[in-house]
């Protein structure tokens, strides 16, 4: 029996997935990096300090990572965030689930403060249960009642 759902934000509720991509090509620009965004793209998902690992070959805890991954944060929500729209049905498709009873997290790697404006942009901060965390799917299950398999 399923009794919760870890969601997704980026690309699944809101059309940002293009945006982190363009936002880490400017950071790294200004740190002297050139990585177009072609190179980026595929890359988005896996959390910002592991994403500039692989194009870097830095370890995730370098000054220049901390320092990009910071300054994409800024570029991204000064930049980025007044454009992101929502796909359509989300915050529907959210309620059904509720009314399924189920628990829902959302699994991310946005800061909580980051996270939080998605949330209400997507439309559905007051479904999600529990404040989530941010990083996701091991944290994500610890803030709830239910285990992965």
């Amino acid at each position: 029996m399923i009794r919760g759902i870890i969601l997704d934000m980026d690309g699944t509720f809101i059309d940002s997935n293009d945006s982190h991509p363009l936002a880490f090509e400017k950071a790294l620009r200004e740190k002297g990096y050139s990585i177009p965004f072609e190179k980026i793209r595929p890359l988005i998902g896996m959390g910002g300090k592991i994403l500039l690992s692989q194009l870097l070959g830095l370890q995730e805890g370098s000054p220049v990572i901390k320092e990009v991954s910071k300054r994409h944060g800024e570029i991204f929500k000064k930049e980025f965030f007044p454009q992101i729209k929502t796909f359509p049905k989300g915050r529907e498709l959210v309620q059904a689930m509720k009314r399924q009873g189920l628990k829902l997290v959302v699994g991310t790697s946005a800061q909580e403060s980051e996270l939080k404006d998605l949330l209400k942009i997507a439309g559905i901060k007051d479904l999600i249960d529990g404040s989530p965390p941010p990083m996701w799917k091991k944290q994500s299950l610890n803030r709830t009642s239910f285990n992965a398999p």
